[in-house]
């Protein structure tokens, strides 16, 4: 299988990575939301999936296009468009997948927020519910 890190610390897990994306800490979401941006923009949401199971993708969809764009997203976490367009495609080609987050994101005084967007990702991939 495919492993993308992304965290700001390289670790030994990051090491062992396909791909390792140091983000500033802190800035999951708009990570998480610059990798739905490229998902949304070039089509490889799971269409079928959401329509049978997802209520509200599409405020979701208008949200992310509008207010996460590239620009945007390297000046929140730092990390380059090519580098989120790559770690997008990967997931997007390497379906069913699944995003771990540890203390990381839980921890966080915004932590339930950044557990939301990576499920929301989840649900745009059509990977939740899936072996």
């Amino acid at each position: 299988c495919k492993m993308i890190v992304a965290d700001p610390r390289f670790t030994r897990t990051a090491a062992k990575a396909d791909q390792y994306v140091r983000i500033r800490s802190g800035t999951d979401i708009p990570f998480l939301f610059g990798v739905l941006y490229h998902v949304f923009k070039n089509g490889w949401e799971d269409k079928q999936y959401i329509a049978d199971r997802v209520y509200g993708m599409d405020k979701v969809r208008e949200e992310v296009l509008a207010k996460w764009t590239p620009d945007k997203v390297e000046e929140a976490c730092g990390v380059p468009e090519d580098q989120v367009f790559q770690v997008a495609k990967t997931m997007a080609e390497n379906r069913p997948s699944t995003i771990v987050w540890c203390m990381g994101q839980t921890q966080h005084s915004i932590g339930n927020a950044m557990v939301r967007a990576s499920c929301i990702l989840q649900l745009a991939l059509g990977n939740i519910g899936k072996s």
